[in-house]
């Protein structure tokens, strides 16, 4: 077990050394952790901004942080029932009329009103491996509810020291019949998410898409090379810096590994090079490497999820591999509701192969017009590009070298071959 008491890292998220934040794309930051380290006291009751825990690595303690205290449990089961003013509830009886009428009771003398309350879901990502169009393909689901965009509540420093009251606020309202959920694809391989996510509520259900990491890795660097273009964007000015993805390679496997040939490393090698470089990036105060190293530890899959397990169980995890989502995509959007316990009501039956795109499409009700997997304004770009450019044959054995230890473990720690037979077929 952690150790209960000790030296602590006064955390980020407290607001401590965000003058030194640097954005590596245009929705990931990283803070620096004053590396003066102070003490805390599990036993001091007069402090209510910082609760003790410890940051555990490969059954090594790595750091004991502090996590914002933000609301005691009795505080958010509170939280969890806010409702709207009736200025508020008029907009969402007309926005939402159907869905509002639905859940009326006549026998009712008031109008049963839906409240603002945490996800019981949340999809963590991986990034670049669909997580939108699953997101997307939720939002045909009447039982599911989220607002757009990313909440990066848990990953984002500006976002966590404002406290779950802020998080609530970005919630959907929602009926008791109904999963309010959101989905952040930084949440996956950010270090800290895990422990943060576990502080608001142990029981949630999670969500991770994961597809193959060589091609996610190409995604992510086409992503930002051909979707940021930001010349204050410092992951942008140094991908775009790189002669080819060789180059990029060679300087990634040099910081990450010592050297540029992977295969000169056993499989143990690469995964101890790996695990002592994320272990000095915690002693540093970082959550992800910055560019361009973080583009090939994304996909080291097995890393991230065993950091999760130490938090949830995995009856709470439910990984969708990334090309059945692309294949079958009622599949597994039955395979979701059943991990939620709601009715299959987005199936196979709801799908339809457009030959032109060669995606499978999901037609709308309520408009008729469909949506394509990998036809989603510029996360499915990035992924055509990644087709028009595709890596070398050099390349790719580089990365399905670097990957191998990660797919191992990967299929020791959930017990399931489908990834590599897919990924690798």
């Amino acid at each position: 077990m952690p150790p209960s008491d000790g030296p602590l890292l006064p955390m980020e998220a407290m607001g401590i050394g965000l003058e030194n934040t640097e954005h590596f794309e245009d929705t990931e930051n990283e803070a620096i952790l004053p590396l003066e380290p102070t003490t805390f006291n599990k036993n001091d009751t007069d402090t209510d901004e910082i609760a003790p825990t410890s940051m555990w690595l490969e059954n090594q303690l790595v750091v004991n942080i502090t996590l914002p205290r933000n609301v005691t449990t009795a505080e958010v089961l509170m939280l969890n029932l806010e409702k709207p003013t009736e200025t508020e509830l008029e907009p969402i009886k007309q926005k939402h009329q159907t869905r509002f009428e639905r859940h009326q009771k006549p026998s009712e003398a008031n109008p049963i009103i839906p409240t603002k309350k945490f996800p019981k879901m949340i999809i963590i990502g991986a990034k670049k491996c669909g997580t939108t169009p699953l997101k997307m393909f939720l939002s045909h689901h009447p039982q599911f509810r989220d607002r757009p965009g990313e909440k990066h509540f848990f990953d984002k420093n500006e976002n966590w020291e404002k406290g779950f009251e802020f998080y609530l606020d970005q919630m959907e309202y929602s009926f008791e019949d109904e999963i309010n959920f959101e989905k952040t694809s930084d949440y996956f391989d950010r270090s800290l998410v895990p422990e943060r996510i576990a502080q608001l509520n142990e029981s949630i259900k999670l969500v991770a898409v994961l597809c193959d990491p060589v091609q996610r890795a190409v995604s992510h660097y086409n992503h930002i090379l051909n979707n940021v273009q930001n010349e204050k964007n410092p992951a942008y000015v140094k991908l775009k810096g790189f002669a080819g993805f060789d180059d990029l390679l060679d300087s990634s496997f040099s910081s990450l590994l010592g050297t540029k040939k992977v295969s000169s490393l056993s499989e143990p090698d690469v995964k101890q090079k790996i695990n002592a470089y994320q272990l000095n990036l915690l002693k540093k105060g970082r959550q992800a490497p910055p560019a361009p190293e973080f583009l090939l530890t994304g996909g080291a899959y097995s890393t991230h999820l065993s950091r999760w397990y130490k938090h949830f169980s995995k009856d709470q995890i439910h990984l969708v591999n990334g090309d059945d989502l692309t294949k079958d995509p009622g599949g597994v959007m039955m395979d979701l509701a059943e991990f939620m316990n709601v009715d299959p009501l987005i199936n196979r039956e709801h799908f339809v192969m457009n030959e032109e795109k060669g995606f499978y499409c999901i037609k709308s009700g309520d408009t008729g017009q469909d949506f394509c997997v990998g036809d989603h304004s510029k996360h499915g770009k990035s992924r055509r590009l990644s087709d028009k450019h595709p890596l070398s044959e050099n390349s790719r054995y580089r990365l399905e070298d670097f990957y191998a230890p990660f797919m191992d473990e990967l299929e020791e720690i959930t017990g399931r071959r489908d990834f590599r037979e897919s990924w690798t077929s």
